[in-house]
């Protein structure tokens, strides 16, 4: 028996001290998301993939992943998991815990379902990997970074104020491009705004369509919608971030038309963002795709105070634009007598969209 014990203890010891000398570096973790760039309301994949390289068993793991709380999680409180107050003061993020026990070489993925609400890119970047002996007398804590991220896009707006607006936004581009359009060329046709020049409307296609239907003329000169979109200050701070949120997806609802409609447009700022620093005055000339990584990266802050945008604006904009589209969270008189100078100056239809006005709708979209 004193023979059996002693084998027994020897294996014991061996076991201990090969389980204490595991390197922590060896046990790989890697966290990956399903897609990159999702909408506000859109599930996607969380997939957390451990992998042993130590060449021997693992015995006790205890995993703890740390979240943004602005993602939710499906089922996070049947997993073990918490809200935890991480290694930044200011940021309270989800933790999730998981004990594992590793084969020799075995690979372990922990997948959950996820969504956001909240526009912006972030980042799942933290994890603590306790590591226990055979024995479970000593332990190593390895924290892991890692560089995967979700960027959330602005919220798409559905208002008949915003169809309108469009419509109107249609009329001003036939008013301005009339004198440059060729009445011999027609690319095609579109519904009648109210404010085409009477020549422009096809007899022939109203009839089969039982309303008036305008022809849209080929032309030299292309003309441009401004998006002015202001963030600076104004108002009370009482709403004033809901506000400013909505003025994104105001933005993003707009230039989508826009683009899917071939209109060009130009997009004027004095948002914050970090690949635009260099410039308190940000300018996007009719690029989606890239004024849409804007809208999704920036923050809220402003580069530079309202005047001095007002003042930017009156020496770029040109009487050949369509027309302007003012973005703001709340109008104010300043405002209303800054667009007034800025419209008769340039003979250029002036269009005012407040976050205040469209805050209502913007909640009711949280839901795709």
């Amino acid at each position: 028996m004193t023979i059996i014990l002693l084998i027994l203890a020897v294996v014991l010891i061996t076991l201990e001290i090969r389980s204490v000398k595991v390197p922590p570096d060896k046990l790989d973790y890697e966290v990956k998301v399903s897609s990159n760039t999702v909408e506000q309301g859109e599930e996607f994949t969380i997939t957390s993939v451990y992998t042993n390289r130590t060449g021997q068993k693992l015995p006790f793991i205890c995993s703890e992943e740390y979240i943004s709380p602005h993602i939710e999680i499906e089922g996070l409180k049947n997993k073990k998991a918490e809200i935890y107050s991480g290694y930044d003061e200011d940021a309270i993020d989800h933790k999730k815990t998981y004990s594992i026990y590793m084969k020799k070489n075995e690979r372990i993925t922990h997948s959950e379902k996820a969504k956001c609400y909240k526009r912006g890119i972030f980042l799942l970047s933290s994890c603590v990997l306790t590591i226990g002996d055979y024995l479970g007398l000593k332990t190593k804590i390895s924290r892991r970074t890692t560089n995967c991220w979700v960027a959330v896009r602005p919220r798409r707006l559905q208002d008949a104020r915003l169809d309108s607006l469009f419509k109107g936004i249609l009329g001003d581009i036939s008013v301005k491009s009339f004198i440059f359009e060729d009445p011999m060329l027609v690319r095609g046709f579109r519904d009648y705004s109210g404010s085409e020049p009477f020549r422009s409307i096809s007899f022939a296609q109203s009839a089969k369509a039982g309303n008036l239907i305008v022809k849209e003329f080929d032309h030299t000169r292309e003309t441009t919608v401004d998006i002015i979109f202001d963030a600076d200050f104004k108002g009370c701070i009482d709403g004033f971030f809901d506000r400013i949120e909505t003025c994104f997806a105001l933005t993003r609802t707009l230039t989508e038309n826009l683009a899917n409609r071939k209109i060009n447009f130009r997009f004027i700022t004095n948002l914050c963002y970090s690949s635009y620093t260099d410039a308190d005055i940000t300018v996007i000339e009719g690029d989606y795709h890239k004024l849409l990584e804007f809208l999704t990266g920036a923050s809220r802050a402003t580069s530079c105070k309202y005047r001095e945008f007002i003042d930017y604006l009156e020496t770029h904009l040109t009487s050949a634009d369509a027309s302007i589209v003012y973005i703001t969270q709340d109008s104010n008189e300043e405002t209303e007598i800054a667009l007034h100078e800025l419209q008769s100056k340039y003979n250029i239809n002036t269009h005012v969209l407040s976050g205040r006005d469209f805050e209502e709708i913007y909640h009711d979209s949280k839901i795709l």
